[in-house]
Parts: C-alpha cells; sequence; structure tokens
C-alpha cells in the first residue's frame, strides 16, 4: 500500500521514464552483445605454405662411390655457378688416403722381405738336409759293403754293433726323408699365408690409390650447380665430411620445375593429392603460378634441430615453368586450396563452442540470447561451415553473452 501511495504521488513524467529504464535494463544484454547475420557466401579451406622450387628433372654429382669411408670435401665451386661440361666442381681431400696407402705400401714391402728371407731359410734348410742325406747314403754303403757276419772275422758283439749301426743308419735316412718333406709342407705354407697377406696389403694400396685418383668431381653436362641441403635446411661446405655417395649438388633442368612447400602439422587436416595450389613467388609477388599437389610426406619431420615443431614436406607440380624468372631454390608462398562450396553458412571460428565433440553458438531471440545446438562441416583457419542448426538470417552472438535465456 505504501508503494502503491508513493507512485500516485509521482509525476506522470517521472513514471514514463522510470518505465522506460527498467524496459532498458531488459534489453541492456542484447544491445551490449554484438552481433552478425548469418548469411550465405563463398565458402574455401585453403592451407598456407612456404618453400622453394626445385628441378623436375636433375644430373646428381655425388661424392667418389668408389672411396671408402668419410671423406672431406677440401673445394666447391660457387652455388649457382654456370659450369661446363668436364670441369672440377668439386675437390676432396686426399692426406689421410696418402697416409694409409703409404703405410699400406710399408707393409706391403715387409711382407716381401719376409717371404723372401723364409723362401731363402727354406731353401738353406733343404740343401742341408740334403747334404746330410748324401752323406748319410755313403755310410750306408760302406756299412752294406764291408760288414760282414762271419764269426771267424769279427767277434759276436763286433757283429751285434755293426748290424745297429747298419739299422740306425737306415732309419736316419727315413728320417731326413721325412724331414724334407715336412720343411717343404711348412715353408710352402709359411710362403701361401705371406702371400694372402701381401694380397691384403696390395689391395689396401691399390683402394687408397685409386681413391686419390677419385678425388675430384667433374661436371658431366653444362648447367647451374646447385648446393644440396640435408635435412635441416643446411647446405654442403667445404671443410665437411662427407660419405661415399653422399649426394653434393645437382644440376637441374630448368625447363621444367616443381615446388617443395612445408605444411604445419596443424595445418594439414584434409591435405590430399590433386589439390590445386596458388604460388607467389618472393621475388615477382605479382606473377600468377598455379599447380597440384602431387606427393605428400607419410610422416611430419622437424626442420631444424632443436625445434620440434613438425612440418610435412608436399611436392607441388607447376602447370608452366617460367623459365625466365625461375630458378631452383626461389623462395614462395603456396596457399592449397582444401575444399570450395559456391554458397555455404558459415560463422566465424570465434563463436563456436565445443565440448565432447558438440559444437554450439548463442542465436539472439525474442526472450535473448539461447544457446543453439549446430552441426558443423568444412572448417578453414577462421571460419566453419555450418550444416545444420542456424538459418539465414538469424543473429548470432559475437562474444559469450552474459546471461542466456534458455536452451534451444
Amino acid at each position: 500500500m505504501a508503494i502503491k501511495s508513493y507512485v500516485k504521488r509521482l509525476n506522470p513524467g517521472v513514471v514514463i521514464i522510470m518505465a522506460m529504464v527498467a524496459s532498458a535494463c531488459t534489453e541492456d544484454e542484447s544491445v551490449s552483445t554484438l552481433t552478425f547475420e548469418a548469411k550465405q557466401a563463398p565458402f574455401t579451406v585453403s592451407i598456407p605454405a612456404k618453400g622453394e622450387l626445385k628441378a623436375t628433372d636433375e644430373i646428381v654429382l655425388s661424392a667418389p662411390r668408389a672411396n671408402r669411408g668419410s671423406l672431406t670435401l677440401a673445394w666447391l665451386v660457387e652455388e649457382n655457378s654456370i659450369v661446363k661440361k668436364g670441369q672440377v666442381v668439386a675437390r676432396f681431400d686426399g692426406e689421410q688416403h696418402l697416409i694409409k696407402r703409404d703405410k699400406a705400401q710399408l707393409s706391403f714391402d715387409k711382407n716381401q722381405l719376409t717371404k723372401v728371407d723364409t723362401n731363402r731359410n727354406l731353401q738353406v734348410n733343404e740343401s742341408s738336409i740334403e747334404s746330410q742325406s748324401r752323406v748319410l747314403s755313403q755310410e750306408i754303403d760302406m756299412s752294406e759293403r764291408f760288414s760282414t757276419e762271419d764269426l771267424a772275422v769279427y767277434s759276436k758283439n763286433e757283429i751285434i754293433e755293426q748290424l745297429l749301426n747298419k739299422d740306425y743308419l737306415q732309419a736316419k735316412d727315413q728320417f731326413l726323408a721325412w724331414s724334407i718333406g715336412s720343411q717343404s709342407a711348412q715353408g710352402n705354407a709359411q710362403i701361401e699365408l705371406l702371400t694372402l697377406k701381401g694380397k691384403a696389403f696390395s689391395d689396401k694400396v691399390n683402394m687408397h690409390q685409386k681413391a686419390l685418383e677419385n678425388l675430384e668431381i667433374i661436371a658431366p653436362a653444362d648447367g647451374i650447380f646447385v648446393y644440396e641441403k640435408n635435412w635441416r635446411g643446411e647446405k654442403v661446405r667445404a671443410g665437411q665430411s662427407l660419405w661415399s655417395g653422399s649426394k653434393l649438388g645437382s644440376i637441374p633442368d630448368l625447363t621444367n620445375m616443381k615446388a617443395i612447400v612445408y605444411i604445419l602439422e596443424t595445418q594439414a587436416s584434409g591435405l590430399k593429392a590433386g589439390q590445386v595450389v596458388d604460388i607467389k613467388l618472393d621475388a615477382y609477388p605479382k606473377q600468377k603460378v598455379s599447380g597440384k599437389v602431387t606427393k605428400i610426406a607419410s610422416i611430419a619431420a622437424s626442420r631444424e634441430k632443436d625445434n620440434p615443431v613438425k612440418f610435412f614436406e608436399v611436392e607441388v607440380s607447376i602447370d608452366k615453368t617460367l623459365t625466365n624468372i625461375m630458378q631452383p631454390g626461389q623462395k614462395l608462398e603456396a596457399t592449397i586450396e582444401v575444399a570450395s562450396i559456391e554458397q555455404a553458412l558459415s560463422v566465424p571460428n570465434q563463436v563456436l563452442y565445443q565440448k565432447n565433440g558438440q559444437f554450439w553458438l548463442f542465436v539472439k531471440s525474442s526472450q535473448g540470447f539461447v544457446k543453439r545446438i549446430v552441426e558443423v562441416g568444412q572448417r578453414s583457419l577462421t571460419k566453419s561451415q555450418i550444416t545444420s542448426g542456424l538459418n539465414i538470417g538469424e543473429h548470432i552472438a559475437l562474444t559469450k553473452p552474459q546471461e542466456v535465456a534458455g536452451h534451444e
């Protein structure tokens, strides 16, 4: 009653103002929250990438394959130099091979001396045994000629002594015959072993000599020499140790180019072969170049040693090579078109909320903002396609409202 009497005493104008303020308070939430109208428009999903140009066909130049172990690169022609067929483009240090060759040659020479010495000793021993054998033959012959078993001439003990001496001489003759065969077998075995060792040393000498003769890399054709990069993006350089067969660089065919681009692992969703790629060369940003995805790496990998961020390496074929401006190694930016829809209802990603695989947004209604469950189709880095749950012309809150009227 007190309130009613108080209102009656108020000026009618004041009552109207109070009613307007109350109405404004109920609408304050809707007014303060910015919205946008849902409309259909072309919708595209694209992936940004960076990379460089590379020749589709190239002549690869590698470290000498005949050389074993690691090699030190002593000199390398400047990158992107124009080289002629037969020109030396790289040279390796042969100091280690020279030292190893000389050591192997020394071991071979020692082996040969040992072989000669062994052979000489064998001949001396055989000659000594043969000399003993000749003397023994004479002793046996004399023993047989002058020995007798007549008891009238010699006593029984003397006859027994003659017989024993004769047996001894025959046994000694057999021993000397065995010694000649044994000495010959042992000597030949030693010589064969030394021959095998000598061949091993000789092979080492020849191997290192051949390596010394293959320290220079010759250009097999005219062209531009391009350095090779490792998985970290580092180029070969003088003073670097390389294994036999390691790639040094290449002489590319400039008439047919491709692009190698790198895509963040987190942005590679929907990427597949055959997708259209728009390329912009850093040196010629106004020149339009297009291509298609031809190959995608099976796993993502880091591009820098201490950087955990991983990228997918993607190969892109270029529709038309512009030979007047395109060269291997040129930096570029690419945009890969993952999806393209002529007319789609889409919203900014910032207005979408997600939990346990369910998406929703806040739609303006006569009662205020309401939570609306929606289904999402294609998604880009900035927008998402809404396939159901939202109508054309409805207004969506750009930020989360402080109060929600209810759930639809």
